[in-house]
């Protein structure tokens, strides 16, 4: 009948009634249904998937696969910054130049009274008014205001070297292992501590702990207890200007470093390695029906981002069933 078929419409496609084509062309048609059945899915076309719409049909994981968490990793990355310990520069001459200016000062106001004592001795009166001038150059030179009681304790006590050296004792050991700050420091920095960093022969960076910290409005108490260890033994008056005194010429030790401190939060935001959950084989991404939500957004992402990576080896493998039929074919049939 195809015989009859060609010779009525003259086609010239003679080669159509060879036996071996036909052979052939039987061969090659079931081998490629062969290959189309074994091998795996293989969508030519991906669907657009959006929060909120509605899954048309059921949507089942064909392997396993890996799904990134971005609300977890970005949740991740905000908790490691906010973790970082802020940096804060410490400087030493603080201490250093408070104790300076206390022994230069009274070394100044020592002399002046000395030279006072012997005018007064000479002249049998008190001048007021080269004490206001001596108070006046003291306060000058310290840079604070003296109340009139405290110029007074301190006159009595002439200015003396011994009170000198309490008094730059008293500084050096209310600023060991301290670390004073102007900042107000917050809950969260007293718990993970501070960095600080100290600028000495090379920059270096040491962790404080809250212990050691102090905002220069909180000073008071661990103050009192140095002023009461340095003039155990004193009178309360001497006592109480020394408190008063050291409190006026305290400044803070550390200075907030928000350029450092930003960089450390950079540096750990670019380090975060991302969440990554997993989908099992078989598992059902997204059912018929349903609202698909962000999980489930983030589930059909990265399966057709990897169905999509796997398309090649999916069409390797579609080959091989081809070539393994065809070879079968001719060993067999042809």
């Amino acid at each position: 009948m195809l015989h009859r078929l060609l010779e009525n419409r003259n086609l010239p496609f003679t080669f159509l009634q060879s036996s071996l084509f036909q052979k052939w062309a039987i061969a090659v048609i079931l081998c490629m249904i062969i290959a189309l059945v074994m091998a795996p899915d293989i969508n030519l076309s991906e669907p657009q998937y959006k929060v909120g719409m509605i899954a048309a049909k059921n949507i089942k994981a064909d392997h396993a696969f890996l799904v990134e968490d971005k609300q977890a990793t970005e949740q991740k990355i905000y908790e490691d910054a906010e973790n970082i310990k802020p940096v804060y520069n410490y400087s030493k001459s603080v201490e250093d130049n408070i104790k300076t200016k206390l022994l230069n000062s009274f070394t100044v106001a020592q002399e002046n009274h000395k030279k006072n004592v012997r005018e007064n001795k000479l002249s049998g009166n008190i001048d007021t008014n080269t004490i206001q001038k001596e108070k006046k150059v003291l306060e000058f030179n310290l840079g604070i205001y003296l109340s009139p009681e405290e110029f007074y304790i301190l006159n009595e006590n002439k200015f003396s070297r011994e009170l000198q050296q309490k008094l730059s004792r008293l500084v050096i050991t209310f600023y060991n292992n301290k670390y004073i700050t102007s900042e107000i420091l917050g809950k969260s920095e007293k718990e993970k501590g501070i960095v600080i960093r100290k600028r000495t022969l090379q920059l270096s960076d040491e962790m404080i702990n809250s212990s050691q910290l102090y905002n220069i409005q909180e000073i008071d108490d661990v103050l009192q207890r140095t002023v009461s260890l340095i003039f155990k033994g004193e009178d309360k008056a001497l006592k109480d200007v020394a408190f008063s005194i050291t409190k006026k010429l305290i400044e803070p030790n550390i200075t907030f470093n928000k350029e450092a401190t930003e960089k450390k939060k950079m540096a750990v935001m670019g380090e975060a390695n991302p969440t990554f959950f997993q989908v099992q084989k078989n598992e059902m991404i997204v059912r018929e029906g349903e609202k698909i939500g962000y999980l489930e957004l983030a589930k059909l992402n990265a399966y057709l981002k990897d169905t999509r990576e796997n398309k090649l080896a999916r069409l390797t493998v579609m080959l091989g069933f081809f070539l393994t039929a065809m070879f079968l074919s001719v060993v067999l049939y042809l």
